[in-house]
């Protein structure tokens, strides 16, 4: 999902007088808000301002035109356009995919968000006026919650939103603030918050971003994501494995988070594409890196799939955000233009919906789950003539299945069986591996039960939690092969240690 950046304002009547139509009163979850511009020359100064965005301006006030902005400005700040328009400070909103840094910052009680404000602003150095206008802004959103997790943005703001000041500011300070609201409190690395000394033809610029409510669990995954990361500082080589079955078709996939497009780049013996693909992708170089967790908004991801001679020597790899993760457990950080092989290879490309399963590379990274690459659970209710129970002997797990309908059942071999995990209360599809499990086809008649067992290796690597294996059931007619879905039952167990544990037994 996009991020929208809006631009903070003084005071409501100002804000309803100047952004009618421009902006959302309040902004989503995944919104951004806010960066407004000051200019205070030494001197009544022509100044030309440009923004080089990482993303689409939605909204710009004054209008931002081929040039950027060119307004005078006037010591004590009023800026005025050429036709003689005056204004407090430029504005602008826009949609970014830029990703924001809590490996350090602050867990603010909401009522001690005004403390809390006056505080920061002033050690980064807004002066009174703009900190005043920086509060009356944001204090509503925030001092309601329980928790707000903040975090001043630097790097991670100004890489994705540069700004080109004629003349050349002497003094430049970007104050950028990104924020949840928190479940609960959360333990964060304290941020150091710089000092700022205006001097000479000083501009100012301050904004912020209202994202997404956390849990307290994702609140502390989303921190450790950022602190636990490290990089390797020799850098590793990786040869693709191309050559796994040469006359067969190599697929490249894009992912946007809703759809996904894919593209065979060569099928039997069109050697020209396989040379050149081979020759862009490969070898693949970077750093190796432990404890990456793919960000929020990762997308798009890229993906490689090289067929093998069986789905146990298929190579699968992922790029998402300059971050190169293969199925055979390699993490680095890619010096590789993906988007351009992709725009190169996949002219042709066809889309089709898919659902977020289909990226188990980063639906499990470092024995954690991570619910946004995983689909929730489609079983919306359990067929109550349907029992299911597990039982456990050392690490073996079997299954019973009992029939109390009064009609013939099916399952046929597979039989789309599945297991799902729960997460923050919710339950969610586990992707599955090429080896899954196999259940042998059966019938099961009225008031019967059928019991087999649960393949270890189907949860063996799986992280500790709360699972259920959720069996569907058929109807058949004896003239045809057609299966009619009936309904599901499920049966929880808990993973301790590697090993399926049954409640209450």
């Amino acid at each position: 999902m996009k991020r929208r950046a809006l631009v903070p304002l003084c005071l409501a009547a100002l804000l309803c007088a100047l952004l009618t139509g421009c902006r959302e009163e309040t902004p989503g979850p995944a919104a951004d808000a806010k960066p407004v511009l000051y200019l205070y020359p030494e001197k009544e100064t022509e100044v030309n301002v440009r923004l080089d965005y990482g993303g689409e301006l939605t909204c710009t006030y004054p209008a931002y035109g081929e040039e950027g902005w060119t307004v005078t400005a006037a010591p004590g700040g009023t800026l005025k356009d050429k036709e003689g328009q005056t204004y407090n400070y430029l504005y602008w909103e826009g949609l970014s995919d830029g990703d924001y840094d809590f490996s350090r910052g602050f867990c603010v009680p909401g009522e001690d968000t005004a403390a809390f404000l006056e505080d920061s602003l002033a050690k980064l150095g807004l002066t009174r006026r703009e900190a005043n206008e920086f509060i009356v802004y944001w204090l509503p959103k925030m001092q309601a919650n329980e928790f707000n997790l903040v975090a001043f943005q630097f790097d991670a703001y100004t890489d994705h939103a540069k700004l080109t000041i004629t003349p050349e500011p002497d003094s430049l300070l970007r104050v950028f603030m990104a924020w949840r609201p928190l479940e609960g409190a959360v333990e964060i690395p304290e941020q150091e918050l710089p000092a700022f000394e205006r001097k000479g033809f000083a501009a100012v610029e301050w904004g912020g971003a209202e994202l997404r409510w956390l849990t307290t669990e994702e609140a502390g995954q989303l921190i450790a994501s950022q602190t636990g990361m490290t990089v390797a500082e020799e850098e590793t080589t990786l040869e693709l494995p191309f050559a796994l079955r040469p006359q067969r078709t190599v697929t490249l996939y894009r992912y946007d988070g809703e759809t996904v497009s894919s593209a065979s780049i060569y099928e039997e013996t069109v050697y020209p594409e396989k040379t050149a693909l081979e020759t862009a992708l490969s070898p693949v170089k970077g750093r190796a890196v432990t404890g990456w967790i793919a960000p929020e908004n990762p997308w798009p991801v890229y993906k490689l799939s090289i067929s093998g001679s069986g789905r146990t020597d298929d190579y699968e790899a992922l790029y998402c955000r300059g971050v190169w993760l293969d199925n055979q457990g390699n993490t680095l950080l890619a010096d590789i233009d993906f988007p351009a092989v992709w725009k190169q290879f996949a002219k042709d490309a066809k889309a089709t919906q898919a659902p977020p399963c289909a990226l188990p590379l980063l639906a499990l990274r470092d024995g954690r789950w991570n619910h946004w690459f995983m689909e929730p659970s489609s079983v919306e209710n359990l067929d109550r003539e349907l029992y299911m129970t597990l039982d456990t002997s050392g690490e073996n797990l079997s299954w019973t299945v009992s029939n109390g309908t009064g009609t013939p059942l099916s399952h046929s071999n597979g039989g789309g069986a599945w297991l799902e995990v729960s997460l923050a209360g919710w339950w969610y599809t586990v992707p599955l591996p090429p080896r899954a499990m196999t259940l042998e086809s059966h019938t099961l008649l009225p008031r019967k039960s059928y019991t087999s067992t649960f393949a270890k290796e189907y949860y063996t690597g799986l992280p500790d939690g709360n699972y259920r294996l959720v069996f569907p059931l058929y109807t058949s007619s004896q003239d045809s092969r057609e299966m009619n879905s009936f309904g599901c039952t499920a049966a929880s167990f808990q993973l301790k240690d590697g090993v399926p544990v049954v409640p209450g037994r």
